[in-house]
């Protein structure tokens, strides 16, 4: 994730529902662009990760453009 700039701004931790069935665990990855976190996902380090991450977790994941400084 680093080469493509990403870090993380939120990973695990307590989650406290306000509305709704909260998650069990929440993460947030922040990049500078969504070509990058797009670049990242497609990247060879990510792909050979995936076959031990899929039988290890049920996820949701999605890019979200957000404002920028």
């Amino acid at each position: 994730m680093a080469p493509f700039g990403g870090k993380r701004l939120v990973r695990g931790g307590k989650i406290i529902p306000l509305e709704g069935e909260p998650p069990k665990r929440f993460v947030i990855t922040m990049f500078d662009s969504a070509e990058k976190a797009q670049a990242w996902r497609d990247s060879p380090g990510w792909k050979a990760l995936l076959p031990i991450r899929d039988k290890a977790v049920k996820s949701r994941e999605f890019i979200v453009e957000g404002i920028s400084n």
